[in-house]
């Protein structure tokens, strides 16, 4: 007997190929038969007439690292038909970090990550993954192990190159990590401590990840001007190591800069036919999001959020940080680090979505620049007091992107499907709405690219690129991670002013078996694992 049919949907397995009307039955957590069951028992029918029944939806790039200990559920993943996320991303992870040190990591990350009590219990990769199961998540997680987490238990937030005990205690702590379930390891090499990262340091960190078959997914030096020269940086990595190279949420940052896309995907193909293993993942709006204090040059945000803050409440530091934004000095060159989003974006284009302290919340939707006009502040000092006051606890959206660029991508080689979604705040939309937001917007309306090959970048090519054989597609044996939706009216529904809406569409979200949504309603107990 099994224990669900999905019957008479039409079956997208995420092969790319067309999809076939079929039932799909599962026994325990598994897909046990792809066919016509109409004559086998079954302890639960559900009729998918209509719709289309496809593998769970695969996030390359989520931020649920802290908010799955105060929302495990982490629904508005569920219910756009997510099933699994990958944590850890941009060198910022929670895992490694020592007890002594995790209050001023933490105060780094809140603007990205949110806030969960400390002591974490946890100090090793392999106790974060525990801890993870531990809360029973709505959808799956796999993790990251994270360059920035491994440097600072080692060095704290110093720049220099480590020497070379430093360097053997980094490798111990990326192989530990890796054996004890680490996908691989993620680089920001905008955020510190990254930011300091030499290229000898990471070939040899990268060595070990490529001997224990993980990847790199490193959120690139620059995304704007010198977008090519920073795929270079780490394809030459995965050139040198023989490491699979991922590059988180590519774009193109900067009105000066769109129309770049073809330059940037020939890049790409250059390397590959190098020999680097190179994919990407993208999200389909033309804001990024990150915390506040990324505006800040590389020299201005060193340290932690206490020198931060004490910096920027020097009247000749602050004059510094804001010639620097206005006039992009320190950002000619790859190896600045430093993507001016200030002056990429505008102050009027970047707006507040998150804000620790209760006070200022009603920053949050606001942009910079309408919360300098209230404060009677120019933009630049409003954006500053913001950080220094907040010790960084900041989340931000800034509108540097643009349409063209994201359909190119789109149908591009290598390419998947991520939210990066900050939970706080009021957060960006990407968080509720990405992969519905494929599916209405470009797949059915825009028909940039089809259905089955939508399925397949947001569900096969991840579960590939993450070395998980039994996920990411249809078919017996595999592990029953499906989503059930209606091709004719899904859509996104969350925007910049109402980031928390749902979307439509979406029939039903299966994990591991157990039914974890149904028609926008979550079940009564969590089915996710940590992979």
């Amino acid at each position: 007997m099994w224990d669900l049919v999905i019957t008479g949907g039409t079956v997208v397995d995420g092969s790319g190929r067309p999809g076939v009307q079929a039932d799909v039955a599962v026994t325990g957590d598994r897909i046990t038969a792809v066919g016509d069951c109409s004559r086998g028992q079954a302890v639960r029918r559900l009729d998918a007439r209509g719709l289309v029944v496809a593998p769970g939806f695969i996030d390359m790039h989520s931020h649920s690292d802290l908010a799955v200990f105060g929302e495990p559920a982490l629904e508005p993943k569920l219910q756009q038909g997510i099933t699994l996320e990958l944590l850890g991303q941009d060198g910022l992870g929670v895992a490694l970090v020592p007890p002594e040190g995790q209050a001023a990591w933490a105060d780094l990350l809140e603007g990205l990550d949110g806030r969960a009590p400390e002591p974490w219990p946890w100090s090793r990769f392999g106790e974060y993954r525990a801890a993870l199961a531990a809360v029973r998540p709505g959808p799956n997680l796999a993790a990251l192990v994270t360059y920035g987490a491994v440097r600072y238990s080692v060095m704290g937030m110093q720049p220099g190159r480590p020497g070379a005990e430093e360097q053997a205690a980094m490798q111990r702590l990326v192989a530990e990590a890796m054996a004890e379930g680490a996908k691989g390891l993620s680089l920001g090499l905008i955020y510190q401590p990254c930011v300091y990262a030499e290229p000898d340091e990471l070939v040899a960190l990268y060595r070990v990840v490529a001997a224990s078959g993980g990847i790199l997914v490193v959120h690139l030096r620059n995304e704007a001007d010198f977008l090519p020269d920073a795929i270079d940086e780490v394809a030459a990595i995965g050139l040198e190591t023989g490491v699979p190279v991922h590059l988180s949420h590519l774009k193109i940052a900067g009105r000066r800069n769109w129309g770049r896309a073809e330059e940037v995907l020939e890049r790409l193909q250059r390397w590959r036919e190098r020999g680097v293993d190179l994919t990407f993942d993208q999200y389909p709006y033309t804001a990024g999001s990150t915390y506040l204090h990324a505006i800040l040059p590389p020299w201005a945000s060193q340290g932690t959020a206490d020198a931060i803050a004490a910096r920027l409440g020097d009247p000749a530091v602050r004059e510094a940080v804001k010639e620097a934004i206005r006039t992009g000095a320190g950002s000619g060159a790859v190896g600045a680090g430093w993507d001016n989003l200030a002056g990429l974006a505008g102050w009027e284009n970047i707006r507040i979505t998150y804000v620790g302290h209760p006070e200022r919340r009603w920053m949050e939707g606001l942009s910079v620049a309408e919360i300098g006009e209230r404060l009677g502040r120019a933009p630049d000092d409003a954006a500053l007091d913001l950080i220094r006051d907040e010790r960084g606890a900041v989340g931000m959206v800034d509108f540097v992107m643009d349409e063209a660029t994201i359909r190119t991508f789109l149908t591009a080689e290598g390419g998947m499907l991520s939210t990066d979604g900050l939970m706080g705040g009021r957060p960006h939309p990407r968080a509720y709405g990405t992969f519905p937001r494929v599916l209405g917007r470009y797949v059915r309306e825009q028909r940039v690219l089809t259905l089955e090959a939508a399925v397949a970048r947001m569900a096969a090519a991840p579960a590939r690129r993450l070395g998980l054989r039994d996920r990411g597609r249809i078919a017996p044996g595999l592990a029953a991670d499906l989503v059930v939706f209606d091709p004719a009216t899904i859509r996104d529904r969350a925007t910049y002013a109402e980031p928390r809406q749902f979307p439509e569409g979406i029939r039903a979200v299966v994990v591991n078996g157990r039914v974890a949504v149904e028609e926008g309603r979550p079940g009564e107990s969590r089915h996710g694992r940590a992979l």
